[in-house]
């Protein structure tokens, strides 16, 4: 008897399973495609910001560029013509083009690298440029000389790792070592500290 109900049964089940199966595979390629779809838009998107960052990045990065060159490497247009560079900067950095500049990064730029600018810019809001120029306590100037560096090079760090390197391992010295010719000297034993 038993083998008479299960016998009845088993066409029943093999005619669900028939119905059932087109339709799972159906529905499972159909999401499968929804999902690849969303993927591959938010990449487009990533990739698109990225770029838009990256000229954002580099906008914002030219003052400080310039802190960092030399008076007889500046360029000889009349904008530059009798400024040193912490003037030329100091002018680009209060510029209303470098504010929306930073007004766009405050919107697209990862939380990290707008901390990281925030502390950087509150720097020099402090009016540490003059403080320099005007102060001629060279342990002063050491200080605050190593203070920008430390600075610049986190926010270095942050845009690097905002733009796909996001476990790097540098120091933040390590990210001026291109730009700054005597910053191994706060090295200790080959390491920054």
């Amino acid at each position: 008897m038993e083998t008479e109900n299960l016998n009845s049964i088993l066409p029943l089940i093999t005619a669900v399973g028939s119905i059932i199966t087109p339709i799972l595979v159906l529905i499972l390629s159909g999401l499968g495609w929804v999902i690849a779809n969303r993927y591959n838009k938010a990449r487009e998107i990533e990739e698109k910001l990225r770029d838009d960052r990256v000229k954002i990045y580099n906008d914002i990065l030219e003052p400080f560029i310039l802190l960092f060159t030399k008076d007889d490497g500046l360029p000889k247009t009349k904008d530059f013509r009798g400024k040193n560079h912490a003037e030329i900067a100091g002018e680009k950095m209060l510029s209303l083009a470098y504010k929306q500049t930073l007004f766009k990064l405050s919107l697209i730029g990862s939380d990290d690298v707008v901390q990281a600018l925030n502390n950087l810019m509150q720097f020099f809001y402090s009016g540490i440029l003059s403080q320099l120029q005007d102060n001629p306590d060279s342990s002063l100037k050491e200080r605050m000389t190593k203070e920008l560096m430390r600075l610049l090079g986190k926010l270095l760090l942050e845009i690097r790792k905002s733009v796909g390197n996001e476990s790097s391992k540098l120091h933040y010295f390590e990210m001026l070592e291109f730009l700054i010719t005597d910053v191994r000297k706060y090295q200790s034993n080959g390491k920054y500290k």
